[in-house]
């Protein structure tokens, strides 16, 4: 209504003003413009609003609920939720703001992928409306982080880059030099050292400009590894000592300084200056307190101090050196040591000629290396084991090595190129920008005296219409969303009739036509027991009909079945999404399922009616689990045994009789494809305790 008023007023009084005063109009049509551009914030500086004080305490009330140490998992999402929707009708954009950034940190804490991102996505669009640049760079950020843990490395990549472009703008040195520093461990991860390198020598002029010690220690020490792993060992030393110095500055941990001591103590183990990095070792080994408060750090050192040794050819107390670490990091559960730890001892068994203990040790890192997928330590483990194996399997471990090792160097490459894509197609954009930016500035100037002179005209050509006039247009204007919203409203209603209806059909051909055919052919077969012509004849007919009919649907199923997998869908994707998609089914109770897929399986070699045939096992499972089990936790997992396959379905559900669920249709069926396959079905269940499901195949 303000900017309806003000438009009244000017169309009734400005024909006076432009025949008196035209610089008065002129100036007056300025007016206006920042009128309507300031409407909003007037609006939103009004007096403090009780109502809505009293909404923001009731989403804080459902956060600090949240925080409770005894909040059962139902409930603290159940507290999540009400917070949320009682944002939708926060009034003010940046306390909305501030409330869904504290949601979203609590889904994330949960590992609640979906709704972490759509609460991400409502606080990018508040951004866009405020305009708010910092907060778009707080955005890109964080989601930039959240990408990573997922370990989707290019939307990182992306958004770590856009977070620092953003920054650099906002003359934020510091964050820009976090995003940064953040992009160069990325690239390092994925072996792009040269864009790593590029990345944190940025970073370092970042944080000198910002004289932030922490963070230049961390960006000396990430040059520093960077070096190390490209053979450049006197210049990785110089930066190791460098973060060291900034780390020994700093007051408020003083075990940083020990990480600095070990990682240089590695760079003179890779330069075979095997005593001088044991007394580095050594000298982060006598730190105070390190056993007790960093046990974690303590046992690396040990272990590598102790390869160190090993390297050197002195004699010492193996393999008891090696024993401790490890020993140390079994009881604190250090998955990633273990690794290392076990292949030292390969390799110090294989020096030895124990080639048994030296497999072993082997097994045991790649065991462990596969679900956390450390790539190196798996194709590390592998050589081992090549090493160390019978000639049968050196040859099913050499294609194991062959293929991970192909597959990891054109990921990298793809990284890299992603990498180099993203920082030249951004640059190109920013420069073209620029060019527009200049070109606009003085496009700009020359529109505005020329809207300035239309608008006087047009003032003076409209100075008849009347106020009825102009709200009818209102009016109209508002009928016209109303009508839109409507059709909107409509084909949102198509659509969900549409998803319906293939549900019901789908749910009647499964569950009501091929179970009552299948039970009438049964009904009709128990003619067999009666005599007479006419009786045999009826049966003949009806079996005949009835299996014409089932063979045509089994028919129409196959032909649908046959399109699931083409080669561009990657099987284990399909079978992560329809885990992913079981998992948010049930809306009374979360079901939490993972799957995991063994590295030695092609699955490009793989038939595929037998992919088809796993997928639609692992689909009635689910359904049965999802329907019967009650179960919390479900595992699907496939694994390698010679040349077989072996599928298992484990859940922690309420388990079953056995003998009663044999007559049950979805075991019927899960047989039935068994059996196409020429496969082995084995099916174990405790009552109270769950049930697992064991399927093994031959590819």
């Amino acid at each position: 209504m303000l900017q309806l008023d003000i438009e009244l007023f000017m169309v009734s009084n400005c024909t006076n003003l432009i025949y008196k005063k035209p610089e008065v109009a002129l100036a007056l049509v300025v007016i206006l413009f920042f009128s309507l551009v300031s409407c909003e914030f007037f609006t939103n500086t009004r007096d403090p609003d009780p109502e809505m004080d009293q909404l923001v305490d009731s989403i804080s009330l459902h956060l600090e609920y949240v925080k409770k140490d005894d909040s059962s998992k139902e409930e603290i999402l159940s507290h999540l939720s009400g917070a949320f929707e009682l944002t939708k009708i926060v009034s003010s954009d940046t306390i909305r703001k501030n409330k869904l950034k504290e949601i979203r940190k609590n889904y994330s804490r949960l590992n609640i992928d979906t709704a972490y991102i759509k609460i991400n996505n409502e606080i990018r669009l508040i951004n866009n409306k405020l305009s708010d640049s910092s907060g778009m760079a707080d955005w890109h950020l964080s989601t930039g982080y959240f990408y990573w843990q997922k370990e989707q490395m290019d939307s990182a990549f992306n958004h770590y880059y856009r977070a620092e472009r953003f920054y650099a703008q906002l003359g934020d040195r510091l964050s820009a030099g976090k995003a940064m520093l953040s992009m160069a461990i990325l690239q390092k991860n994925v072996r792009d050292y040269i864009g790593s390198e590029t990345s944190s020598i940025k970073a370092l002029e970042y944080f000198e400009a910002t004289n932030s010690l922490r963070y230049l220690a961390s960006a000396n020490n990430n040059l520093g590894i960077i070096l190390k792993e490209v053979g450049d060992y006197d210049k990785s030393l110089y930066y190791h000592v460098n973060a060291r110095e900034y780390r020994a500055s700093l007051d408020d941990n003083k075990f940083l300084e020990v990480g600095s001591l070990n990682n240089i103590g590695t760079v003179y183990t890779k330069k075979k200056d095997y005593n001088k990095a044991i007394s580095y070792y050594d000298l982060g080994l006598s730190s105070d307190s390190l056993f007790d408060k960093k046990p974690k750090t303590y046992a690396r050192l040990l272990d590598n101090r102790a390869y160190a040794q090993f390297l050197s050819g002195e004699k010492g107390n193996f393999p008891e050196l090696f024993l401790k670490p490890l020993a140390i990091r079994d009881s604190i559960s250090d998955n990633s040591g273990i690794i290392t730890n076990s292949l030292h001892l390969a390799e110090y068994y294989i020096s030895n000629d124990s080639l048994f203990k030296a497999h072993n040790y082997a097994k045991v890192a790649l065991d462990r290396a596969k679900p956390l997928k450390k790539n190196r330590e798996i194709l590390k483990a592998l050589q081992f084991l090549i090493e160390t194996s019978n000639q049968e399997e050196v040859l099913f471990y050499s294609k194991a090595y062959m293929r991970i090792s192909d597959s990891l160097q054109r990921k990298d490459w793809a990284y890299q190129n992603h990498f180099a894509r993203i920082r030249f197609e951004t640059e190109t954009i920013e420069i073209e920008n620029s060019k527009v930016t200049r070109q606009n500035k003085n496009l700009i100037i020359v529109l505005l005296v020329l809207v300035a002179s239309f608008l006087l005209v047009y003032t003076f050509i409209q100075r008849k219409l009347s106020i009825k006039e102009l709200r009818f247009r209102q009016s109209q204007q508002e009928a016209s969303e109303e009508l839109y919203n409507l059709m909107l409203a409509q084909q949102a209603k198509l659509e969900e009739g549409k998803q319906l209806e293939k549900q019901r059909i789908s749910e009647e051909l499964h569950d009501g036509v091929l179970g009552k055919l299948f039970g009438t052919r049964l009904s009709l077969d128990s003619l067999n027991h009666k005599k007479g012509d006419e009786v045999v004849e009826a049966r003949s007919k009806y079996i005949n009909e009835l299996q014409n009919i089932e063979n045509e649907i089994r028919q129409i199923s196959h032909d649908l079945n046959s399109a699931i997998f083409t080669p561009d869908v990657l099987f284990t994707e399909a079978i992560e999404q329809l885990v992913e998609s079981q998992s948010l089914r049930s809306e009374k109770k979360s079901i939490k399922c993972r799957f995991i897929d063994d590295y030695f399986i092609n699955w490009d070699e793989v038939q595929n009616d037998v992919k088809i045939h796993l997928y639609r096992i692992i689909q009635e499972s689910l359904q049965n689990i999802h329907k019967h089990a009650r179960a919390n936790n479900v595992l699907i997992s496939f694994s390698k045994e010679k040349s077989k396959v072996l599928l298992k379905i484990e859940d922690d559900g309420v388990g079953m009789a056995i003998e009663k669920v044999k007559k049950g249709i979805g075991l019927k069926n899960i047989k039935s494809r068994v059996k196409q396959m020429k496969g082995n079905l084995r099916v174990e269940s405790v009552k109270g305790k769950g049930t697992i499901i064991y399927v093994k195949v031959t590819p």
